[in-house]
C-alpha cells in the first residue's frame, strides 16, 4: 500500500492534481502514521506535501491506534497491544505544537498501558518443587482429614439462587477530569468485589480494565462502598458480584 499510494501521489502530482495527490497522501498518512519519505529518491515536492498532510492528521492517526491498541488489550493480544500503545507515543513524540496537549495525554495514557501489557506478558514462574518430607514410623501416622467447609468461609454468587444478592447503600463513582485525549471515547469496564457479612468491600479486582489511573481511583472508591449484606435463609453470608461500570463523558 506505501509504494501504491506514493506512486499514485507523485503521478497525480505530475499532472498538477495538488489536492488529489494530497488525497492519496493522507490514506497513507492515516495507515501509516510513522512512515518517511527517503528524500533520496523523491520529489522534494512530495517529501514536503506528505509531512504536512501527516502533521494534520497525526492526532487523529494517534486517537484511532489509541483505540486498536485498547481493543488489542481487552483481547487479550498483549503484545500486539504493547506494539501499538507504543506507537501511539512516537506518534506523540513528532506531533505539532499545536496538539501538544492532546497528544501528550494520550502519550501518559499508552504508557500506563504498556507497564499492563509488560507485566501481563512477563512469564508465569514455575512453582518450587515442594521439600522432601521424612516419612514417621508407622505407628504415628494419622491420616489427615479436612475439616468442612463452614458456610461462613464460602463465598456466594450470582449463580446461587437461593441467595439475595446485596443491595447498595453507597456506591459512588469517583469523578475523573478525563484527559483530552479521552473525550472521544465511551470509557467503560468490569468491576469484580466481595461484600463481607457486614456489607463492607472485602476485595476488589479489574476484570475489565478503564485506565490505568482511574482504574486506582475506581478500586479505592470500592473499598468504601456499603450494602446491604447477601442473605442465605436470613442470614448474612459473603458475595461475589460484578459490577459495569460506565465513566460519564466530561
Amino acid at each position: 500500500m506505501t509504494e501504491v499510494e506514493k506512486y499514485r501521489a507523485l503521478c497525480l502530482l505530475a499532472l498538477d492534481r495538488p489536492k488529489d495527490a494530497e488525497e492519496s497522501l493522507e490514506h497513507l498518512a492515516m495507515a501509516r502514521p510513522l512512515f518517511t519519505f527517503d528524500g533520496s529518491d523523491s520529489s522534494p515536492k512530495l517529501v514536503a506535501m506528505f509531512e504536512n498532510v501527516r502533521k494534520r492528521t497525526l492526532p487523529e492517526a494517534a486517537k484511532q491506534t489509541y483505540e486498536r491498541a485498547r481493543a488489542s488489550y481487552e483481547k487479550g493480544d498483549f503484545a500486539e497491544a504493547a506494539r501499538q500503545f507504543r506507537d501511539v507515543m512516537a506518534m506523540a513524540e513528532g506531533a505539532p505544537a499545536s496538539s501538544a496537549a492532546l497528544m501528550g495525554d494520550l502519550k501518559m495514557l499508552a504508557a500506563g498501558f504498556v507497564k499492563l501489557t509488560e507485566a501481563a506478558l512477563l512469564p508465569t514462574p514455575a512453582p518450587r518443587a515442594p521439600a522432601p518430607v521424612r516419612p514417621a514410623a508407622a505407628s504415628a501416622i494419622v491420616p489427615a482429614v479436612a475439616p468442612p467447609a463452614t458456610a461462613s468461609e464460602r463465598i456466594y454468587n450470582a449463580s446461587d439462587t437461593s441467595v439475595n444478592a446485596p443491595i447498595a447503600t453507597s456506591r459512588q463513582i469517583p469523578t475523573w477530569e478525563r484527559p483530552a485525549a479521552l473525550n472521544f471515547a465511551t470509557l467503560q469496564g468490569l468491576l469484580q468485589i466481595i461484600v463481607a457479612e457486614d456489607g463492607s468491600v472485602v476485595a476488589e479486582n479489574m476484570l475489565k480494565v478503564i485506565n490505568p489511573a482511574y482504574d486506582q481511583l475506581l478500586m479505592q472508591a470500592a473499598r468504601t462502598w456499603r450494602f446491604q449484606p447477601a442473605t442465605l435463609d436470613g442470614r448474612p453470608v459473603k458475595y461475589r458480584m460484578t459490577l459495569s461500570i460506565v465513566v460519564p463523558r466530561r
